[in-house]
């Protein structure tokens, strides 16, 4: 097309007819300027192509990373959960009201306070993400303000965790020094690969009830599990606010082929 311009415009100059050259020139221009336009509209679409399989891809990862979080996060408040039940069921005997009935019970009940409430969460995709400046590649505005909150969210519940696992510790402590861990640990449920001797004190851990100490340590407890379950369920919220919004975005793109 454009040696054709190019032959008819030697052709009206050779003739004089400027005015009809004039014409073809302005034609041959917009044919080149259509050229680059659409080569700029090619190279757009190649372009905004290959973001959108970046952030498909990005979208994807991070369902798989925040569908394990839910997963460990449920763990997580479950064992929460286990630890303030076996507190509250130990402050209904201590002081002057009715004893457990055999000192097993007790060891039974204390062994359930203690429990791992740990969260810690897949984050390998969004740091990625994060490090990298390439957040900015998921669009939707509301999934990227969510995501920016989650680590200082995650922040927050680990702090909440070292909460409880001080409050446990006073407690190991306290059980240390006025208790039999080898009485109590007979009746833990985990498999292990020695076994424990009798103690060789004739202690019975049920004395433990009698103390106020003991019972504000165990109330300590419970408390510190219940504030670590109340940011346990903040974050099971933005969990599932931002797994909603990564699948909203997901299912725009089988259309685009990318599935």
């Amino acid at each position: 097309m454009i040696k054709f311009f190019r032959n008819l415009r030697q052709s009206m100059i050779s003739q004089n007819r400027v005015s009809k050259y004039l014409l073809y020139a302005i034609g041959e221009i917009i044919l080149v300027v259509i050229g680059i336009l659409l080569a700029l509209q090619i190279n757009n679409w190649n372009q905004n192509r290959i973001e959108s399989r970046e952030e498909f891809k990005a979208l994807k990862n991070l369902k798989e990373d925040f569908t394990n979080n839910k997963k460990l996060l449920e763990e997580a408040s479950l064992e929460c959960k286990n630890g303030i039940t076996a507190s509250l069921q130990m402050l209904e005997y201590t002081g002057t009201k009715p004893k457990p009935e055999s000192e097993e019970i007790f060891n039974d009940i204390i062994n359930g306070i203690f429990v791992d409430a740990g969260y810690f969460p897949f984050n390998s995709s969004l740091d990625e993400l994060v490090n990298s400046g390439k957040l900015v590649i998921i669009k939707n505005d509301e999934l990227r303000k969510l995501m920016t909150s989650w680590k200082p969210q995650i922040e927050r519940v680990a702090t909440s965790y070292d909460e409880t696992v001080k409050y446990e510790q006073y407690l190991n402590e306290y059980v240390l020094a006025n208790g039999s861990w080898l009485n109590a640990d007979k009746y833990i449920k985990v498999q292990r690969s020695v076994t424990f001797p009798e103690s060789g004190f004739s202690s019975d851990n049920r004395e433990l009830l009698s103390e106020l100490e003991f019972e504000n340590i165990v109330e300590n407890v419970a408390i510190g599990l219940d504030n670590h379950l109340t940011f346990l369920k903040q974050t099971s919220i933005l969990l599932e606010e931002i797994l909603q919004l990564i699948d909203k975005e997901i299912t725009d793109f089988p259309e685009m082929g990318f599935e």
